[in-house]
């Protein structure tokens, strides 16, 4: 008993690390190689910086100023009603998915924080598919090196079949 939880809590303290630390971290280290892969770094963040503050007054940064419009459904008809024939639609111009404009840096750090929070969530399950992954290979691993041929529960099930 006292050996099951030992290794239940050694089994946590393992999920625990490979979800809120190394599956993160490996993820960041990747995401930085790829930042790194166009050059520096630190330019990136000025540039970024400039993109975000020139031009803008007090209190706001550089987003997007556009919210995304939900296309309208067509209503189904009601039981009894025949169908209308739609009338072609003229073609709409293509439409922008953001347009830049001053926002409030209160509401873009809002989203910000949200759109961190959910890649982080996406690391943490990553690192918990990772554990599941490498526990799953060294019990496969352990079965490989060295099969229990000699319990008592197998020499008890030897002897009945002879």
């Amino acid at each position: 008993m006292l050996n099951t939880l030992f290794t239940l809590i050694r089994d946590a303290g393992r999920f625990a690390l490979y979800s809120f630390v190394l599956g993160p971290a490996l993820l960041m280290y990747v995401f930085v190689m790829f930042a790194a892969s166009d050059g520096s770094l630190s330019r990136q963040f000025l540039t970024t910086f400039h993109g975000l503050t020139d031009g803008v007054p007090a209190g706001k940064v550089m987003g997007c100023v556009n919210e995304p419009e939900m296309a309208i459904r067509p209503s189904l008809p009601k039981p009894g009603e025949k169908l209308k024939p739609v009338p072609p639609l003229e073609k709409a111009p293509p439409e922008v998915l953001c347009e830049r404009g001053p926002v409030d840096s209160d509401s873009w750090v809002r989203s910000t924080d949200s759109v961190l929070w959910n890649l982080w969530i996406l690391a943490a399950i990553f690192g918990s598919c990772l554990w599941f992954f490498s526990r799953y290979l060294s019990r496969v691993a352990q079965k490989r090196i060295s099969p229990d041929k000699h319990s008592a529960l197998v020499l008890q099930n030897k002897e009945k079949h002879e």
